[in-house]
């Protein structure tokens, strides 16, 4: 399981990303809008592309084997990017 820290060394609000088993789960902080959510395998395609403003949101597709996956979250505070494991 991976997990990112949810402040960066801006103060800015860090979206936590994290797996469990063959879920991808992403909290963001609770002042967040919109965000785009966009999910790699590890040769760069792109295989899932959404826009939400929830607070918490768990991915699952049983289309994607285990394996390392690449989640980016853009935001209006910026870019983020975190390598998940898929078991």
């Amino acid at each position: 399981m991976k997990i990112s820290n949810n402040i960066d060394s801006d103060g800015f609000s860090v979206p936590r990303i994290f797996s469990y088993g063959r879920d991808i789960h992403i909290q963001q902080s609770s002042e967040s809008k919109a965000f785009k959510i966009s999910i790699f395998n590890v040769t760069g395609q792109l295989l899932y592309e959404t826009q939400t403003s929830d607070n918490s949101i768990t991915l699952s597709d049983e289309r994607w084997s285990p394996g390392i996956y690449g989640v980016r979250i853009v935001t209006d505070e910026g870019t983020f990017s975190e390598k998940v494991i898929l078991l």
